[in-house]
């Protein structure tokens, strides 16, 4: 989960607003990773899918129900050789596909810069307390990730910004040709909009044009391919929302 510098006013899916378990009551599904025929498709076990828990895995799941071992470190985070606002570090994997996204916008005249990658649970930890601090805990659970449980610790989550950081980590990012083109086209290098638009109570946080989530390019065609974002929690039929206490 991204921080805010300020508050700011496989092919398969479901409609923007829908639930994936009110679709598909017996849980999500997802293209055959090893037979692109979209005819044939196999379904997540939700909860009991042990892939979403794998920190070695790219579909772990981190939010507000389900936390990453305390103090996890990816052993692989590498520095993506792209433009920076801050240094930063992915996943060797999510580096690999970052980079080519990167080269693919540019040579279509789209200049992104990469604002943010892995977050340190101890930096989270300062983060949120700041946040806390600033606007109290209810709101800053809306905007920031309590230690342990952000999506930028898995080494998969990157923040870009567009070419000038003007409307960086607001929402008005969604409208700039930077935040159209990654709407368009993050999914076919294997990133998804993390936190859509009106998923609050299924994601745990407000809308994030700027976040995207590097999941591999099998699920993250098969949530584009259907014409709209599904969160994450939609799609892997696990529990998101709020904090347990």
């Amino acid at each position: 989960m991204s921080d805010r510098k300020k508050l700011a006013g496989s092919a398969l899916g479901i409609a923007l607003l829908c639930a994936c378990t009110s679709v598909f009551p017996m849980g999500c599904m997802t293209a055959n990773i090893t037979d692109r025929n979209m005819n044939e498709v196999h379904m997540y076990s939700g909860e009991n899918d042990r892939q979403f828990y794998d920190t070695d895995s790219i579909l772990v799941v981190a939010n507000k129900k389900h936390a990453l071992p305390a103090g996890y470190e990816p052993g692989d985070l590498v520095r993506p050789q792209v433009e920076m606002l801050n240094e930063c570090f992915v996943r060797q994997i999510a580096s690999a596909a970052l980079e080519e996204m990167f080269a693919a916008a540019e040579a279509e005249g789209i200049h992104l810069i990469l604002g943010s990658g892995y977050r340190a649970e101890s930096l989270q930890r300062e983060l949120y307390d700041k946040y806390t601090k600033q606007y109290g805990r209810e709101v800053a659970d809306t905007i920031s990730s309590r230690p342990g449980y952000s999506d930028h610790q898995t080494g998969l989550a990157v923040d870009i910004s567009d070419h000038d950081a003007k409307t960086y980590l607001t929402e008005e990012f969604e409208n700039t040709p930077e935040g159209q083109w990654l709407l368009q086209h993050a999914h076919e290098y294997g990133f998804i909009l993390r936190y859509p638009r009106g998923k609050d109570a299924i994601t745990g946080y407000v809308y994030e044009p700027w976040h995207y989530r590097y999941v591999g390019t099998d699920v993250a065609n098969a949530i584009y391919n259907e014409g709209s974002w599904l969160a994450m929690e939609e799609y892997c039929d696990v529990e998101g929302g709020t904090y347990a206490n």
